[in-house]
């Protein structure tokens, strides 16, 4: 039964977060009236929940270690460690870059990642809660604020290509939710890949819109909108050259490998 409680309360907020709205629209629309609902869900979600996730995020992610304390004790000196290994050509510039822009960008989930020191999986799931969620929806909000008009949609498309992977690594995370069970430290590597995921979203992206266009779910891309990134631009021509294609060859290929053949069943015999 709890299982089934479970399934309607799902079907119950289903039905409230996205149908009430255009309900309350369409009645206005019949009486004639243009009223200002003020019992719209995604008003009172945004009224309700996101001053206390703003409190939180700001007292853990912001005032235990401010940001600009994070730049100056250890940014910058690691930057000019970064400096002396490209000198030293133990490192490429660009690799470097990656490595500053990172470091910069995760001051947010450093006390979060204390959770990683604990074996015990349930109290780093409270870290995974915390980036997976609360951390993308505080910066979304405060780099809205921060962006000028010539740049808002630029920013938008790519939290909108955040949220797209978002959605989808939460959707695999639960169908393998069974299996990941049973590995240790799963929950630890679940949480890396969170923090992860808000650096490597634009090129993780390219993959998926290069994928779907393959496969003719999407149209052909355009390719004059990647002329300045087209090194690292991901366009497949054909189905042979799609990533989900050479992994599922890759895979069929290894398992026909294990199989016992028939010569060695004769010759056993």
């Amino acid at each position: 039964w709890v299982s089934s409680l479970t399934v309607e309360l799902q079907l119950f907020w289903i039905l409230w977060l996205f149908g009430l709205e255009y309900a309350l629209q369409s009645t206005s629309e019949i009486d004639g009236a243009n009223r200002d609902y003020k019992i719209r869900p995604l008003q009172i979600l945004t009224k309700q929940l996101l001053p206390p996730t703003r409190k939180l995020y700001e007292t853990i992610s912001l005032n235990i270690l401010s940001e600009e304390t994070w730049n100056v004790q250890v940014c910058d000196k690691v930057r000019t460690l970064l400096e002396m290994a490209v000198v030293m050509k133990v490192l490429s510039k660009e690799f470097s870059s990656k490595i500053e822009r990172g470091l910069r960008g995760s001051h947010p989930f450093l006390i979060p990642s204390l959770t990683l020191w604990t074996p015990l999986s349930f109290v780093t799931e409270y870290g995974v809660i915390y980036v997976k969620s609360i951390v993308p929806s505080c910066r979304r909000r405060g780099a809205t604020k921060k962006t000028s008009s010539s740049s808002s949609l630029q920013d938008t498309c790519r939290w909108l290509q955040y949220w797209v992977l978002h959605t989808l690594f939460q959707a695999v995370l639960n169908w393998w939710s069974g299996i990941l069970w049973w590995i240790p430290f799963s929950t630890h590597i679940v949480f890396l890949l969170w923090c992860r995921l808000p650096f490597c979203s634009e090129e993780w992206y390219r993959i998926l819109e290069g994928e779907l266009s393959a496969f003719g779910i999407l149209g052909e891309l355009d390719d004059d909108n990647n002329d300045n990134d087209s090194a690292n631009y991901y366009s497949p021509k054909t189905l042979e050259d799609t990533l989900t294609v050479r992994v599922a060859s890759q895979l069929w290929t290894s398992a026909l490998k294990h199989l016992p053949s028939s010569a060695k069943d004769d010759h056993n015999n």
